[in-house]
Formats: structure tokens, C-alpha cells, sequence
């Protein structure tokens, strides 16, 4: 990617929660407050950007 800088109107909003598994084989949770998925050109994503407050 030649770009440098994230571009802010390129942003688009992405799902909050997935599923993965960990490294023991269970399937782990993610969640975030916000989410964004950064496409190139052909609209591939190439960045995603969670963020999230916490809490104790």
C-alpha cells in the first residue's frame, strides 16, 4: 500500500464480536466497543481496527 495515513472516510464499520480458537483448542470470544475494517482499492480489507473501553 502506498499510502502513509489511514484515510478516515475510507473507514467502514465491521462486526464487533467473532469467535476464534485459542491455543488450547477452545473457541475463545472477542468483543469490541467499535470496530472498523480499512479496504484497499479492490475493496480487500487490509486493516482492522478494534477498539474497546475497559472496565474493572
Amino acid at each position: 500500500m502506498a499510502e502513509k495515513d489511514l484515510v478516515e472516510n475510507k473507514l467502514q464499520s465491521g462486526s464487533t464480536e467473532s469467535i476464534y480458537k485459542g491455543k488450547e483448542g477452545k473457541l475463545q470470544e472477542q468483543r469490541f466497543d467499535t470496530l472498523k475494517n480499512y479496504p484497499n482499492s479492490s475493496n480487500s480489507i487490509i486493516a482492522v481496527l478494534g477498539i474497546e473501553n475497559q472496565s474493572s
